[in-house]
């Protein structure tokens, strides 16, 4: 089940895709002689979170504000956890 969140100002567009699934039945030789048995199709909106991108921004905008022994300072406790 998927589920989204509705807003009052009617949200973001989402960006379509087309799912394809196809099952063959093999008789004989692998590269030949398939049989289609099934073949289903669907289409879903992927959306994607904007609060994601916003944090990402945040993060960047904050690392350039730190002097650069600073960042050097952080990378390496980073790097002992």
């Amino acid at each position: 089940m998927l589920a989204g969140h509705c807003c009052v100002s009617g949200g973001e567009k989402g960006v379509p895709l087309k799912l394809v699934l196809e099952m063959h039945e093999c008789k004989g030789d692998i590269l030949g002689g398939q049989i289609l048995v099934y073949r289903g199709a669907c289409s879903v909106k992927v959306f994607k979170d904007k609060g994601g991108d916003r944090k990402q921004r945040q993060d960047q905008l904050k690392a350039e504000k730190i002097s650069p022994t600073e960042r050097v300072r952080q990378l390496q406790e980073n790097e002992m956890i």
